[in-house]
Order: C-alpha cells, then structure tokens, then sequence
C-alpha cells in the first residue's frame, strides 16, 4: 500500500473513494469502474452505489473532462478487492479494508467521547447561524468549483454533533477553515494557483471580497482534511479564541453598563 486507506463519512454512513480503492490496489480506476459495472449487482444488493462526477481541469489545454467516481461502503469494497485480487493477497486485502472501516469508526467514537453531550438545542447552534451565509454564497460559486463555506456547512452538521461542543452564533469559523485549508491545499497536495479561482463572497456586514473555490475533484480531499486533520487538531484552537472573545465582549459590555449605570445614577443626584 502507498499510503493509508483514509474513509470518509458520506450521507451517514463510512465510505472510500473508488478512485483512492483503484490506487491502493494497483489498478486505473477503469479497471476498477468496469469491475463495478460486471459486479452491479451484488454491490446493490444491499445498498445503493453513491455515484459522483469531478470536473477535471486539463494541463495541456484550455478545457474540462467529466470524471465518474463512486463513494463504496465496507462490503462494496470487500467485493471488489476479492474480485481484483486472488489467493493470499485477497485475504489480506480484506483485512486492510476491515481495519480501515475500524478505524474510522473509532475515530468518531472518540470524538463522541470528547463531547460533554450538550442540551440538543445547543449543539447546531453554529450550523444554524452558517446556514444563511452559506446559501447566500452558493450561487456565486463558479461551475466546476466547491467553496470552502458550502463544504463546511456539509461536514458540520454531523461535525457539531459529535464533538458535542456548539460556538456561539456569531464565530465565523469558515475563515479559519479557509486559511488553514489553503495552506494545506499548497504545502501538503501541492494544488497550484492556477487551478483555484476566486468568487465574490458576501460577508455578514454586507462587504463583498474575493475568495477562493476549488475544483471538484479536491472534494474528498478537503472531506478527509476536515474531519481527520481540521477538527482534531485545529479546531480546540479556535474554540479557545472564540471562548475568549466572547468572555472580553462580556466583561466590556458588562462594564459599559456598570459605567453608564453609575453615570445615570449621579446625573439623578
């Protein structure tokens, strides 16, 4: 194996990329893609294939291709690594992708063992509040490309939930996801600048700026980055900031008033 197998949550349920399962067989995803469409059956029998399209950007000339990939839950994958692999190696194979499964999934329960399970009304109060910025935003994003604020507001839903600690409404959390995302992005998978292109964004204070959108096919990419990398070592960061700025915005405004009562009290005397 080149690297490890990173399993992705998608409409509730783990799954892995067909494109990352053909890489870490060894084979092209076409190889793969046609051993879906000889095993359909099977893999249906019990859920349904989650079917997706990347845009891909060509590097030789101006141009785009259309990419099918599929999102394949633990049996799918078993299914097809035992039909792409004989002997030995499918057996081992089976357990690589068994221990993969695993492991996502202890990822999460110790995400849910880290929460303190807050009132329910309070876990997506920060989900509530990116809600409206994230729609308002959605139809500017350009044909092709994903905003880092629409994949976010995804992934959070279930992200809130489980670490079980909500940010107060007013934490714009889709900046520090932007910066840190674009640094990895660079550093880390090496995208370059060219294959990124800017929209314009609506702030809640009604500024318009520029940012940033990515080509599709850094959807999963940014799935796993935000929920293996962002969430487990950034994101307790953030909620300290936010947890400070909140508490100096109190203690002003609670000194604004104790001044302006004081004020009140000798304009009466």
């Amino acid at each position: 194996m080149s690297q490890a197998i990173e399993i992705v949550l998608a409409d509730g349920e783990y799954r892995l990329d067909s494109r990352l399962l053909a890489q870490q067989l060894g084979y092209d995803h076409k190889v793969l893609l046609q051993s879906i469409r000889r095993h359909r059956a099977r893999l249906e029998a019990k859920a349904a294939l989650l079917q997706n399209e990347a845009v891909l950007k060509h590097q030789t000339y101006r141009g785009t291709t259309r990419q099918s990939y599929y999102l394949l839950d633990e049996r799918q994958c078993l299914i097809l690594a035992g039909s792409l692999k004989k002997g030995q190696e499918a057996d081992e194979w089976h357990d690589t992708l068994v221990d993969a499964f695993l492991q996502a999934r202890e990822r999460v329960r110790q995400l849910e063992q880290a929460g303190a399970n807050p009132p329910p009304s309070a876990i997506h109060t920060l989900t509530d509040a990116l809600r409206s910025r994230a729609l308002s935003n959605l139809a500017s994003v350009p044909e092709g490309y994903f905003s880092v604020m629409g994949e976010l507001f995804k992934h959070l839903y279930n992200l809130e939930a489980l670490i079980g600690h909500a940010i107060d409404e007013n934490a714009m959390i889709e900046i520090s996801v932007g910066q840190l995302w674009s640094t990895y992005a660079r550093e880390v998978l090496h995208v370059p600048d060219c294959d990124r292109c800017t929209y314009p964004h609506r702030c809640p204070d009604g500024r318009t700026v520029q940012a940033y959108a990515y080509p599709l096919h850094y959807e999963t990419a940014f799935s796993k980055w935000i929920w293996y990398d962002y969430f487990p070592r950034h994101f307790p960061a953030y909620q300290r900031y936010r947890a400070h700025r909140v508490a100096v915005s109190s203690s002003r405004y609670g000194l604004l008033a104790e001044r302006t009562h004081t004020d009140r009290h000798h304009l009466k005397g």
